[in-house]
């Protein structure tokens, strides 16, 4: 049975995890929109009529003349939707705050002034001690709730952090279920490493930089060579590696930019994911010549480049090409 209406991915059948809840979607748009809540979640087995009836409140409401939460989100689309044969087929994973960097633009800043989650101080402490999953997700393959197909953003927070990132992603591993693991590849991970290998893991590393010194001003630590060397150990593997930058005012440079291309392309990755900062509305010159100089020199060098993200998922229309 088909069901000819606006929807994405995400409302018919996907599941955000944050600190203190669980969300139809992780897609934060610009200001204080974005992350629909389903409900208070602490772990244990996920609330099922819960969930479904969220979600086909949310649709009814997007179809009933639009939802601010979701309104010009890029993700939407109108078409013929069928019925979810699983629960949950897309997941995202942010339930933790904890990091090794302090990216200039992520949403765990708290100067970020958005009246998300990210605000709530109670929220953000909890991320730091983030709750347990793998019994979550241990009886959620169990009991048929997720797909056999399904995928596994991790997001963050770094996920390499988490005291049981190598079991749980062993476990979503070997059971079939395939995870992108969004990473700032301070730390090296045998798991991941073998999930790349094992072709079941893909992998994003935001670089963000073609050099030190931006590195460092961007995301508050210096730890630019010690990335880029994780990042080709990665690579070595064969599996699925990209190099992200996400362009800011402090980092749109096209001679940084260059710079990351050429970097980025030594390592062995596969391709260069471009993306904007989620909460910066504009989109200035300087950011789109920057976007322009990594796509034209990505592809000269061979590499797949995509223009996708959080950021760039805030705008209705491309804009950016």
């Amino acid at each position: 049975m088909t069901d000819v209406r606006y929807g994405c991915e995400w409302l018919d059948r996907g599941l955000a995890f944050s600190p203190r809840g669980i969300h139809v979607c992780c897609v934060c748009h610009h200001g204080d929109r974005g992350w629909l809540p389903i409900s208070d979640f602490s772990g244990g087995s996920i609330p099922v009529q819960r969930i479904r009836e969220a979600r086909t409140d949310y649709i009814r409401a997007i179809n009933a003349g639009g939802l601010r939460d979701c309104q010009d989100c890029g993700l939407l689309e109108k078409k013929s939707w069928s019925a979810a044969p699983y629960l949950v087929q897309v997941v995202n994973l942010s339930h933790f705050t904890c990091c090794n960097l302090n990216c200039h633009y992520c949403y765990l800043q708290l100067e970020k002034k958005c009246t998300g989650w990210w605000n709530d101080p109670q929220s953000l402490a909890a991320g730091y001690r983030p709750i347990a999953l793998y019994d979550t997700f241990h009886a959620m393959i169990h009991d048929g709730l997720l797909a056999p197909d399904g995928v596994i953003n991790w997001g963050g927070g770094e996920p390499t952090l988490l005291e049981e990132f190598e079991e749980l992603l062993g476990l979503l591993v070997s059971s079939g279920r395939w995870n992108y693991v969004a990473t700032n590849g301070v730390r090296y991970s045998p798991a991941l490493a073998a999930g790349l290998s094992d072709g079941h893991v893909a992998m994003v590393c935001s670089v963000d930089a073609g050099s030190a010194g931006t590195f460092k001003a961007l995301k508050g630590r210096d730890f630019f060579d010690r990335v880029m060397s994780n990042l080709k150990a990665y690579a070595a593997t064969g599996g699925n590696v990209q190099a992200k930058y996400i362009v800011t005012r402090m980092n749109a440079n096209p001679d940084d930019a260059l710079e990351f291309v050429r970097l980025s392309a030594e390592t062995g990755v596969r391709g260069i994911i471009c993306d904007v900062d989620a909460f910066d509305p504009e989109v200035t010159p300087a950011i789109r010549e920057t976007i322009q100089t990594i796509r034209r020199e990505g592809r000269l060098r061979g590499l797949q480049i995509q223009l996708s993200g959080s950021g760039v998922a805030s705008y209705p229309e491309k804009v950016l090409d």
